[in-house]
């Protein structure tokens, strides 16, 4: 499936957006149907040559409520509709017919697969740099009293459990928690976040940091 997308590339860049002057909600269901078609061939055709966007879109995949969402989208009448136009089309026929070729070549094939590889790894790298940025930016930032005073304002919202279960369901999230864990290995790291949490607990407390 990772090759196909990346072979199937060529057939994605023939969309032009329609509607972009309106909100989604604003669109017609069949309006809505072409708007999402050419969001996510865009989508792909992007993800092709940023292995970031592409690590991140097949860790989408795994996603069970983003994929019902894609599921119950792909469902609509509209959606088929569209897709039935495109598959008419000159440019995704040519496109089709490129990518069997390419698969025929076994050497071609494999090349692809190792530069998909390639880029599947460095996507992820990526993902985890920033992500481990993320939580050292925001550790940084809580070295600030006003900044975790605020943040134990906010734990102390009976809403804030729903949205930490919200937020712990972004697989960016949960990337950049994995990240705190392997960085907790580092002394100096384990040793600021000790000091840190201490401060974050007198916070909580209503006592002056």
């Amino acid at each position: 499936m990772k090759l196909h997308l990346l072979l199937l590339s060529p057939l994605l860049g023939y969309a032009v957006a329609q509607g972009a002057q309106k909100t989604r909600d604003e669109m017609t269901a069949e309006e809505r149907a072409v708007y999402d078609m050419q969001t996510g061939m865009m989508g792909l055709k992007e993800a092709a040559s940023n292995p970031a966007l592409l690590a991140q879109m097949m860790e989408d995949l795994k996603d069970p409520e983003i994929m019902a969402e894609a599921q119950k989208m792909m469902a609509s009448p509209e959606y088929q509709e569209q897709m039935k136009k495109m598959e008419h089309s000159k440019d995704f026929k040519d496109a089709l017919k490129m990518t069997k070729e390419k698969m025929a070549d076994p050497n071609l094939a494999a090349k692809m697969e190792a530069q998909m590889e390639y880029m599947m790894k460095k996507g992820q790298d990526d993902l985890n740099t920033a992500a481990r940025q993320n939580m050292q930016a925001a550790m940084d930032a809580l070295q600030d009293p006003e900044t975790l005073a605020e943040a134990a304002n906010m734990m102390k919202d009976p809403r804030f459990e729903e949205m930490i279960k919200t937020m712990m369901k972004d697989p960016g999230m949960v990337r950049q928690m994995q990240e705190m864990k392997g960085m907790m290995e580092d002394p100096n790291y384990r040793e600021k976040m000790e000091k840190v949490g201490k401060q974050f607990a007198s916070a909580m407390q209503g006592n002056e940091l």
